[in-house]
């Protein structure tokens, strides 16, 4: 049996959201990656829409892994704006190679 493809969650968690709605919407995550038999490595969270550090990371981090799957709630997690959205989902296909999974889509 091959092992789950390796996966990473992408979360926006702004400094103001109460640590258990952080906490619920992780664990909403990871059994979403764990129902669709995807191997979650690393969450990461993002605190700042403005300058993304955490997506610059999540970035230089499928480049070192070769990570083939990124998971997100909604595109709201990346932007509330729709080209800009659609500008990230592009960074991460193209450039990163990856296959952005929108939680609150794929099971439509």
């Amino acid at each position: 049996m091959n092992p789950p493809p390796l996966t990473y969650v992408y979360l926006y968690a702004p400094n103001d959201m109460p640590d258990h709605e952080v906490e619920r919407r992780t664990v909403e995550a990871e059994n979403y990656a764990t129902k669709h038999r995807y191997g979650v490595f690393k969450v990461f969270y993002e605190w700042d829409r403005q300058t993304r550090p955490a997506l610059g990371e999540l970035v230089a981090e499928i480049g070192r892994s070769g990570g083939e799957y990124v998971i997100i709630p909604s595109l709201n997690d990346f932007s509330k704006n729709r080209l800009v959205q659609d500008a990230i989902v592009e960074r991460l296909t193209e450039e990163a190679g990856v296959i952005v999974i929108v939680m609150d889509e794929a099971d439509e």
